[in-house]
């Protein structure tokens, strides 16, 4: 008989809190947002405003340390693909996502980097009593060149299928 894995089941459970936590308020503040079908994919979300371009996103549910590198706590996440067996994690391709948000689930924190700024570093980290650059920078979205801008016209497509 297979037993169950609680840690894994509660570190997928607070990743799946981190991403509705931030689809929420990405509606709040008029974006649509869209969900892979699986997880496969190296973007969690799709987002866009009305007649705006997509946006790639990718989640990361930032984990609480108790002592940062200045023995200050602090939450944490690495920015390179999270395997889920025994190899080593690997950098993102260019166009996998556009930006990066680190959540602090417990603080409702969003930090926002785009995908060069989230590449040149293995990790980042967020101090309460000094935020990072781009902690809850919604106007960051607004700004973002896409990295892989294809869009699909869904008329013109339909058409090869028939």
């Amino acid at each position: 008989m297979h037993e169950a894995n609680y840690e894994h089941n509660n570190t997928v459970r607070t990743g799946c809190i981190a991403e509705s936590m931030f689809s929420l308020e990405a509606m709040k503040k008029g974006f649509d947002v869209f969900i892979p079908t699986h997880h496969s994919t190296p973007a969690d979300l799709i987002i866009c405003k009305p007649f705006d371009p997509p946006l790639k996103i990718q989640i990361k549910k930032m984990v609480y340390q108790s002592k940062g590198r200045d023995r200050k706590p602090c939450w944490s996440c690495n920015t390179s693909s999270t395997r889920t067996s025994n190899l080593n994690n690997k950098n993102y391709r260019l166009g996998a996502f556009d930006v990066l948000i680190g959540v602090v689930v417990e603080k409702e924190k969003f930090i926002f980097k785009t995908f060069k700024e989230s590449q040149q570093t293995k990790s980042f980290r967020f101090y309460e009593d000094s935020p990072p650059e781009g902690t809850n920078n919604w106007d960051l979205l607004g700004e973002i060149k896409i990295t892989k801008p294809k869009l699909y016209n869904p008329q013109k497509e339909l058409f090869k299928l028939v």
